[in-house]
């Protein structure tokens, strides 16, 4: 799918509708939701694209949120905010100012289990009710 300027100046003055500046945090457009962000979103999750494209055509020229829903399908609202969010916050600046790091690493069942993780287990002692 191929995503214009103009397509991409369309998702941006939505996404502006949805994520406005405030709080020292820029607005979705100015954290550059339509850009490189958008083509990292839809390369994960390009099931949303669809709806998407359609978001931009039926959405109008909404002045609240509220407007923007009750324009779009559900469906097309979903893939909308789900795309936004996620690329809003690929932003680094966002990200920094909210002190998350993104994810991280979570030990799995197939690892052993260190001491470190154990210890608070062993220090806490049974808890068990005997039958």
């Amino acid at each position: 799918m191929t995503w214009t300027p103009e397509r991409r100046g369309r998702l941006a003055s939505l996404a502006d509708l949805l994520i406005p500046a405030g709080d020292e945090l820029p607005s979705a457009s100015a954290a550059g939701v339509s850009a490189e962000p958008l083509d990292q979103i839809l390369a994960g999750r390009d099931e949303l694209a669809e709806d998407l494209q359609r978001a931009l055509d039926h959405a109008g020229d909404p002045a609240t949120v509220d407007e923007l829903e009750k324009a779009l399908a559900p469906e097309e609202f979903q893939a909308l905010t789900t795309v936004v969010s996620g690329a809003y916050f690929l932003d680094p600046g966002v990200r920094a100012h909210l002190g998350y790091d993104g994810p991280r690493p979570i030990p799995t069942h197939d690892e052993q289990p260190t001491d470190e993780l154990l210890a608070p287990v062993r220090d806490r002692g049974l808890i068990y009710r005997k039958a």
